[in-house]
C-alpha cells in the first residue's frame, strides 16, 4: 500500500528556509547551509508560536526529550554494522 502526503503537510527544507527564520539565517548567518540545522530553527520558531502554529500538535507529539542519537554513533559503538 501506497501513501501520499500532500506537500502542505511536510516540514521540508524549502519551508523551513522561506519561513522567518530562515530568512534570518541566511542574512545572518549564510554559512549555515545545512538542511538540518534550518528545519530545526523553524521548528523552534513554530514551537514559539504556541497555539499559533500550523504546526503545533505534530511538535507537541516529538519528545521532550532525546537521550540519545544512535544513529550518529560509530558501528563500533552500537554494535551495528
Amino acid at each position: 500500500m501506497m501513501m501520499m502526503v500532500p506537500k502542505d503537510l511536510m516540514i521540508t527544507s524549502q519551508v523551513a528556509r522561506a519561513s522567518t527564520i530562515g530568512a534570518v539565517i541566511a542574512k545572518r548567518c549564510p554559512n549555515v547551509t545545512s538542511d538540518n540545522h534550518i528545519i530545526a530553527a523553524y521548528l523552534c520558531q513554530e514551537k514559539l508560536k504556541g497555539e499559533d502554529s500550523f504546526w503545533k500538535k505534530y511538535i507537541d507529539s516529538l519528545p521532550k526529550k532525546m537521550y540519545s542519537l544512535p544513529y550518529r554513533y560509530p558501528p563500533e559503538e552500537t554494535g551495528v554494522r
